[in-house]
């Protein structure tokens, strides 16, 4: 008997179904898609600015400073924001503010100069001062709920402010009730700088590009405190454009 080595193709053995089989999903193993890797181009045209916003306020203001009074004050602020990101955008504001402070007290904090009565019999009463300012700051903002049409945000940044030239009014009495008020002119040629300035505040996009704004400030001196440049707490309401 001779065995043959030869593999003996049967036809019919193609004719028969072939079973396919696979693996479970969950046994397979993960496939990855290959990421492209950004170029610096890339990164930098992302982060361009988006576009341009314009707003107007106008409001309250009044000092945080204990030992002086605000007698009543109004500011009106222009500002110019650029825009990254629907949450993130940089500012820079200039404010009109006019107020007017009063105190018991001179020198200190109050930042406001001594004067002597105009006789010994005289006493300190009050010091007044109508007070119009220019303040500077610039920026960083963050909006939160940025699907909606009310979009919180808050704000952070640092300043300057540039006073102008106004008169202090002192007032004193003596033992017979007769009142008398001197007067001293201020003036500042210097740029005051050392300021933080914080907001919170709300916008409602009522159109694509118009926006209502309501906000709260807070700003901080921490460099020639009192008359010259009072920490102030401020609540405007104004209108945005989009360019």
């Amino acid at each position: 008997i001779e065995l043959s080595s030869e593999r003996i193709e049967d036809p019919s053995f193609a004719l028969l179904p072939r079973r396919k089989t696979s693996l479970p999903p969950d046994i397979l193993p993960p496939v990855h898609p290959l990421e492209k890797k950004k170029t610096l181009a890339q990164k930098l045209h992302e982060i361009r600015p988006k576009h341009l916003r314009l707003g107007l306020a106008g409001g309250w203001v009044a000092p945080a400073n204990l030992e002086v009074k605000n007698e009543g004050g109004t500011s009106a602020s222009l500002e110019a924001q650029v825009v990254f990101s629907p949450r993130f955008c940089l500012w820079a504001e200039a404010s009109y503010f006019d107020v007017l402070l009063s105190s018991g007290v001179v020198g200190g904090e109050t930042g406001i100069p001594d004067m002597a009565p105009p006789t010994p019999d005289y006493i300190f009463i009050e010091a007044e001062a109508p007070q119009k300012s220019l303040h500077y700051a610039a920026g960083v903002q963050y909006f939160f709920n940025t699907e909606g049409k009310l979009k919180p945000f808050l704000g952070a940044g640092l300043g300057a402010v540039s006073l102008f030239t106004h008169d202090v009014l002192y007032d004193f009495r003596n033992g017979n009730d007769i009142e008398v008020t001197l007067e001293e002119e201020l003036s500042y040629r210097e740029l005051l700088t050392g300021r933080l300035s914080l907001r919170l505040g709300l916008e409602h996009e009522f159109h694509q590009n118009w926006s209502w704004l309501a906000r709260g400030n807070y700003r901080y001196q921490w460099k020639d405190k009192g008359l010259l440049s009072q920490n102030g707490l401020g609540i405007q309401v104004g209108l945005v454009r989009r360019f």
